[in-house]
């Protein structure tokens, strides 16, 4: 298995699934707000129903978590994906007000990451922690890969033929993933024994949540996830172009070498995890992270500002695939994809307040004082990470 772990039909089918269900979500990313801008909705409400996307997100780890533990991967992986592959993006095609939107919006935050973690329950359960970073990170690497390209891709179909045609055909594709879902996947994994089933079913969700909560090893995970989404979709995708950056060029220049960096440097972190351990990843990563905020003190310019983001996007890269790996490293089988799910809800709640909080308190205490406050945080989060986090060795 852990040099053939990639022949695997059921491992091939998770990887071309996250790339062709993603390239709608990729697409919504791209075109949607210069959509919403021309049906003549206002900018501001806008923004709030485009926001709609982040709690359900988050909220639905968890929930996603415990079905895909309680029931079938497979099926929790099918519903998913058909929940924001196809659904989502019909209803986003023949939405024209901005509650249809929204609504659409909920539909591909909630099947997003319900897919998403099945997903990462299935690889998990197909690999051993030697290789599980490796896997981890190419299946992040066919994710992003997904989402740069569709960028693009969305734009020349939406001047070609428009919106509805253009999410119509990224349901289509949604429709071809959940083909291959049904037809060249397994059943079942192999750790999934009507035994084990029983076992998770006897087990409440409310107790496993709660010994999450308490292990400090989970803590710290967490704490890590939550400011690496702050990080990513507060401090890049929000201060940079608001705050920092003197122009529209400089303000695209520092959110696409984040994306970049972010989108090639997840399948390394992953490797790297599995040879040197997943602590020493998490912890490089967290000081390469650092090194790029501080980057930006003291009124940096273009140059140094897309330094700054392509070094952060490094950092969040090679350790985002190292703590989900060991978050399903750390879990017993019966609980691991409610353990992964519990993960992802703490970290993609970074992608909630780090756009909600960090603009106001910018605004109150200035930029410089916003980048000490991240730094200190993110020195305490490495701090801990090595406190707590077990070693290679252990």
């Amino acid at each position: 298995m852990h040099n053939s772990w990639w022949r695997n039909l059921d491992i091939q089918v998770v990887l071309w699934v996250s790339f062709l269900s993603i390239l709608g979500y990729g697409a919504q990313r791209a075109i949607l707000p210069w959509h919403m801008s021309s049906l003549g909705m206002d900018p501001a409400l806008a923004g709030v129903f485009l926001s709609f996307f982040g709690p359900p997100r988050a909220l639905m780890n968890i929930v996603g978590g415990y079905l895909t533990d309680t029931f079938r991967r497979k099926v929790n992986f099918l519903l998913g994906v058909a929940l924001y592959g196809v659904v989502g993006y019909v209803v986003l095609a023949f939405s024209l007000n901005s509650a249809a939107i929204a609504a659409s919006r909920v539909l591909i935050g909630l099947g997003l990451a319900w897919g998403t973690t099945a997903a990462m329950a299935i690889l998990s359960d197909y690999s051993t922690p030697e290789i599980r970073g490796t896997v981890f990170g190419v299946q992040k690497g066919f994710y992003w890969v997904g989402i740069a390209l569709s960028g693009y891709m969305a734009v020349v179909a939406y001047n070609r033929w428009g919106f509805m045609p253009t999410m119509l055909l990224s349901a289509g594709l949604g429709c071809l993933s959940l083909v291959l879902i049904g037809q060249l996947m397994s059943s079942c994994t192999p750790p999934e024994t009507g035994e084990l089933r029983l076992e998770r079913r006897n087990r409440g969700w409310m107790e496993t949540f709660k010994a999450l909560a308490r292990d400090p090893r989970y803590t710290a995970l967490s704490f890590g996830g939550l400011l690496a989404k702050i990080v990513e979709d507060g401090l890049v995708i929000v201060l940079l172009p608001m705050f920092f950056a003197g122009s529209v060029v400089a303000a695209g220049l520092s959110v696409t070498a984040f994306t970049v960096a972010f989108a090639v440097f997840q399948p390394f972190g992953g490797a790297l995890s599995d040879g040197w351990g997943r602590k020493r990843v998490i912890t490089r990563g967290m000081v390469l992270t650092i090194i790029g905020a501080a980057l930006l003190i003291n009124e940096p310019g273009t140059v140094l500002i897309v330094i700054s983001s392509f070094v952060m996007g490094v950092g969040v890269a090679v350790l985002s695939p190292a703590a989900e790996a060991m978050a399903g490293d750390l879990a017993a089988e019966r609980v691991r994809a409610t353990a992964i799910g519990y993960w992802r809800f703490q970290r993609d709640m970074g992608s909630f307040w780090g756009p909600l909080i960090l603009p106001v308190i910018t605004l109150s205490i200035g930029k410089d004082m916003v980048l000490f406050i991240l730094i200190v945080l993110l020195l305490t989060s490495g701090v801990a990470c090595a406190r707590w986090l077990p070693g290679k060795a252990d």
